[in-house]
C-alpha cells in the first residue's frame, strides 16, 4: 500500500472517531536557484499530531507504507516522544485535567491495532 493512501485511511479513521488531525507536511524553506527544497528545522517530525477532547488525548504518528522504513530523525522524535509519554502514562492533574499523550510508527498491516488505538479511551 502506498504510503499516501496508508496515510489518508488514517486520517479518515482518526477523524470519525473524534480525533482532530494536523498533517505535518515536510517544511520547506527557499532555495537559491528559486523554488522550495526541504528544510533541516524539519527533520524528524512525525506526520501526524492528534488530538482528542473525551478524554484528552496526544498522538504523534509517522506513517510508512508497505516497505518503507522511517529515517533516524524519525525514530529519535517517537523515541523521545515515548519517553514523556511513558512519564505521562501516570495521569498528571492540572488546572485542565488529566492529560495522556503516546508515540506511534504505524505501516500496513497495523490497521486493527489503529482502530483499537483510535476508537478506545485510553492509549495503548
Amino acid at each position: 500500500m502506498k504510503e499516501r493512501d496508508f496515510l489518508n485511511w488514517v486520517i479518515d479513521v482518526a477523524k470519525t472517531t473524534g480525533w482532530h488531525v494536523w498533517h505535518v507536511p515536510a517544511p520547506m524553506v527557499a532555495s537559491r536557484k528559486g523554488g522550495f527544497v526541504p528544510s533541516s528545522q524539519g527533520a524528524g517530525l512525525p506526520d501526524l499530531i492528534m488530538m482528542h477532547e473525551d478524554p484528552p488525548r496526544l498522538v504523534f504518528a509517522e506513517v510508512k507504507g508497505t516497505g518503507g522504513s522511517p529515517t533516524i530523525d524519525q525514530l529519535k522524535f517517537l523515541r523521545m516522544a515515548r519517553e514523556v509519554a511513558n512519564d505521562a502514562h501516570e495521569p498528571v492533574y492540572d488546572d485542565l485535567g488529566p492529560r495522556v499523550m503516546d508515540a506511534y510508527l504505524w505501516s500496513p498491516g497495523d490497521e486493527e491495532r489503529i482502530e483499537t488505538i483510535l476508537k478506545s479511551r485510553v492509549l495503548a
